[in-house]
């Protein structure tokens, strides 16, 4: 994997890169000369960190670097507090729950030509 390529495409310095997925700027530095391959570990932790990033391209460098997104755009109204009536129980027969609370917190583009945005929703 050409790590350098998908540190760019994260638009992270290779020491944020490290950082986020928990692994030493050595390893980072060495597998980038080229002195080390990328383990399993490390794959794993950019796959965790980085689910945008396609396991294809991370292990055989095939296709995009990004995951294919769908090209259609479909708007979806998500109300400020969002009630989840339902739960599964034992029996998986659904009963009322209490209403749950969430905020957005981050909408990302991906494109065809591995770009992507980030919108963050002003509180």
């Amino acid at each position: 994997m050409d790590l350098q390529e998908l540190i760019n495409v994260l638009g992270l310095s290779s020491s944020e890169f490290a950082d986020k997925i928990g692994v030493s700027r050595a390893i980072i530095s060495h597998i980038q000369s080229g002195r080390n391959k990328p383990s399993l570990s490390v794959v794993q932790k950019i796959s965790t960190e980085f689910p945008q990033i396609s396991l294809s391209w991370l292990i055989n460098e095939e296709g995009p670097i990004l995951k294919s997104s769908n090209k259609d755009v479909v708007k979806i109204n998500i109300p400020e507090k969002e009630t989840v009536p339902y739960s599964a129980v034992s029996n998986n027969t659904p009963t009322k729950k209490s209403k749950v609370s969430r905020q957005l917190i981050k909408i990302v583009h991906y494109y065809d030509d591995q770009s992507f945005e980030e919108y963050f929703p002003k509180n």
